[in-house]
């Protein structure tokens, strides 16, 4: 009897059923073995549960279509995510996990997360100070004593930011919240790239714990196990089907909540010297500018703003480009908006009222691009 011709027979007259490839691959049959019994011999009607009559079980490597691949060395399957993650989400969570371990499974491992950047916001470097060296502290505390409030870097261990409002300079100011900036920036790079870097290591020890190889291509997923792994972790354990051992496969991949574990990782090893250098920058800019024409003579216009009743905006939102003067005889407010490396300034008149905001709007009076030094003459002392 010629199985083959019966087969395609078979196929040929009923439609929409399930139905068993069998390759002219000269490598079959399967080598003869005891142990390989229940995989050389899988009945199209005992798959499992799954792999019933509307699954295609391919033996060999020619066809172009299987849902399982069998050959001599794997038991490969095949999936959409979408029929994936109706086996992962019994286990998992399938939409937390799939963008971490798909982004393995393209991209193979090691990973590095190709650039990818995870945004902090500002609260992650009120702790910055723990990575401050004694030199950095000490270039701190002598920019502070000199134009700041004389409070020493050490009191903000866990308040990095409050730092910006004890420099009396805008021009400071400014140059440490492009600190704060560079430093979180750096953060999200080096942070996602561990992340990414670890979370590899953990896919390779569980996978190869599991088992298995698994490796995606457009929408399509592979898990391949290895016939004598397939015997030994889950044929001799009592898995005797293909869906069963889908499932036990399934079941080990996903019992680690992929999500979880990749943002519980925190390590900024290797990424020293980029953080580093968002507070060098800062020293370094500020040392030359405190050396610098321009900090003498802002130094008088400190003193003339102190006479002439300007200061910083007494908002939560600290603006360190612009300043104030309220005219409380008839209610009004100067709005002096500093520009051009603070050289020069744009002066607004409003009527004060109860909003933080003066748009354009509402201004009484208007002055641009007056250089610092003759503000005096369009604000008179109070």
């Amino acid at each position: 009897m010629n199985i083959k011709r019966i087969i395609r027979e078979e196929l040929d007259s009923i439609s929409d059923s399930f139905y068993l490839l069998v390759s002219d691959d000269e490598s079959f049959p399967i080598i003869e073995s005891n142990e390989l019994d229940w995989i050389k011999n899988v009945d199209p009607l005992s798959g499992g549960e799954y792999y019933d009559d509307s699954k295609a079980i391919c033996f060999g490597d020619k066809q172009k279509y299987c849902d399982v691949r069998i050959n001599n060395e794997y038991i490969a399957f095949y999936f959409t995510r979408d029929e994936l993650s109706d086996f992962w989400d019994e286990e998992g969570y399938w939409e937390d996990d799939r963008w971490i371990v798909e982004a393995l499974w393209q991209n193979g491992t090691p990973y590095d997360g190709d650039g990818d950047w995870y945004e902090f916001d500002s609260d992650e470097f009120n702790y910055s100070y723990y990575r401050l060296g004694d030199d950095q502290k000490n270039r701190f505390n002598e920019i502070l004593s000199y134009v700041g409030s004389g409070e020493r870097i050490e009191n903000f261990e866990d308040e990095m930011t409050s730092l910006t409002r004890e420099f009396k300079h805008p021009k400071i100011q400014s140059l440490f919240e492009e600190s704060i900036s560079e430093y979180l920036n750096q953060l999200g790079y080096i942070i996602q790239k561990n992340r990414w870097l670890d979370i590899s290591n953990e896919w390779d020890s569980v996978s190869k714990q599991v088992g298995v190889e698994v490796s995606m291509s457009g929408d399509e997923i592979e898990i391949k196990i290895p016939i004598e792994k397939a015997y030994q972790n889950y044929y001799s354990k009592g898995v005797n089907d293909l869906t069963g051992l889908l499932k036990a496969i399934i079941k080990k991949l996903a019992s680690i909540n992929w999500y979880e574990w990749f943002y519980d990782e925190w390590d900024t090893s290797g990424g020293d010297e980029q953080i580093d250098h968002a507070f060098n920058d800062f020293l370094d800019k500020t040392e030359d500018y405190l050396d610098s024409e321009f900090f003498e003579k802002y130094e008088k216009v400190l003193s003339d703003f102190k006479e002439l009743g300007i200061k910083n905006k007494n908002t939560n939102w600290y603006n360190y480009n612009q300043v104030e003067r309220v005219n409380p005889n008839d209610d009004t407010i100067w709005i002096i908006d500093f520009k051009s490396g603070y050289e020069k300034a744009d002066l607004k008149l409003h009527k004060k009222h109860s909003s933080t905001y003066y748009g354009n709007q509402d201004v009484l009076e208007k002055h641009v691009d007056v250089p610092l030094e003759e503000i005096s003459k369009y604000i008179k002392p109070l």
